[in-house]
């Protein structure tokens, strides 16, 4: 039965490919960035400045699953240091 709801809903499906994206990018964000991921707050920047909505949105929800790390630990980040220079 879910299974057809979503082949009727496409937005659905999108939205949960969405969703399973972006923890994705959170659990490589936890472990790479920024040492072995340097080069995403380019890309990030990239996608912000893009016309295409889908594209902006895109590159907000990476951000936010990238800063998510140093969100709760104020000044020190979840790994006893400051966040990137790149994110200040």
């Amino acid at each position: 039965m879910a299974t057809e709801r979503s082949l009727a809903s496409p937005s659905l499906m999108i939205n949960a490919s969405r969703a399973q994206l972006f923890r994705a990018v959170e659990t490589v964000a936890n472990v790479d960035f920024p040492d072995k991921w340097p080069e995403v707050l380019p890309q990030i920047s990239e996608c912000l400045q893009s016309s295409d909505h889908n594209v902006v949105i895109a590159g907000l929800q990476t951000l936010y699953q990238i800063i998510k790390k140093y969100e709760y630990d104020g000044a020190a980040g979840a790994f006893g240091r400051g966040p990137p220079s790149g994110l200040t």
